[in-house]
């Protein structure tokens, strides 16, 4: 042992892997025995982390081995199974959250606790058991995708020979998928007086960006001098966790007089 003075004396051990025996002596004078106990550690050895995405991205499931920094869609079922050594409880902390969530137990060291996120967020892993409650933490953040909201455009065409005939093409885009497409008309008449919103739905966008065509024939509505016709298209994502979001392009205006004039508040617009 180092001699620190006259009375004191130390020794280290070092890289202890199993209990250890040992006895001190001095001028012929030995201890009794003593014994050195190695606590075991509670570890995490390896764990899965399944992803059940929302149904209505078209997303398969998947499983990642040993990833905790996660990125995944708003709306994310995640399950987190782990195999463990040593360990009595695995718990797990979530910034957003004052509380501890216990994992649950499978099996001897085997645990698992599943979790819906719709935020970033970073969490926590306490590993347990009875000798050393919380002997470890590892931390772990999770991105979280917001659904973006839908886009839409639109070009206006008036026939050289009939103003009457208006035609359109435009382009409307999201991330997932959209769910419906309308033209939507509103008649003011000359005395001021606003008429109920018309909305005419267009054919079912398939896909995550379209391209649609539309004839509006003014002629129909039988307008009187002085009335006047707002109009614009609207989109809706098909977003599964928070509600369908809306888009629409910019307005336009059809004066009906002599001169049946077009005027346009913008025909992009998310």
């Amino acid at each position: 042992m180092t001699k620190l003075d006259a009375t004191t004396f130390t020794y280290t051990f070092n890289n202890v892997q199993k209990n250890t025996d040992f006895k001190l002596s001095s001028s012929g004078v030995i201890s009794e025995n003593f014994e050195l106990d190695v606590l075991k550690k509670p570890n995490i050895v390896d764990f899965e982390v399944k992803l059940d995405y929302p149904d209505y991205i078209g997303r398969k499931k998947e499983s990642l081995n040993g990833i905790g920094d996660l990125t995944v869609p708003v709306g994310t079922n995640i399950d987190w199974i782990f195999d463990a050594q040593n360990t009595d409880a695995i718990t797990l902390q979530f910034s957003q959250e004052t509380a501890l969530n216990q994992a649950k137990s499978l099996s001897r060291n085997r645990y698992t606790y599943r979790k819906k996120v719709v935020n970033n967020q970073s969490y926590k892993l306490y590993i347990s058991n009875q000798q050393l409650p919380n002997a470890d933490s590892i931390n772990y953040v999770i991105t979280v995708v917001p659904d973006q909201y839908p886009t839409i455009s639109v070009e206006q065409f008036i026939d050289s020979t009939n103003k009457e005939l208006i035609y359109f093409i435009g382009d409307a885009s999201d991330d997932y998928g959209l769910l419906n497409l309308s033209f939507n008309y509103q008649i003011k008449t000359d005395k001021g007086q606003q008429l109920p919103l018309q909305s005419l739905k267009l054919k079912k966008p398939e896909g995550n960006q379209i391209q649609y065509e539309h004839l509006f024939d003014v002629q129909q509505l039988n307008l009187k001098p002085g009335d006047e016709v707002t109009y614009y298209f609207e989109t809706y994502d098909n977003d599964g966790v928070n509600g369908s979001k809306p888009a629409r392009t910019g307005g336009y205006v059809f004066c009906y007089a002599n001169t049946r004039r077009v005027r346009s508040n913008g025909g992009r617009k998310r």
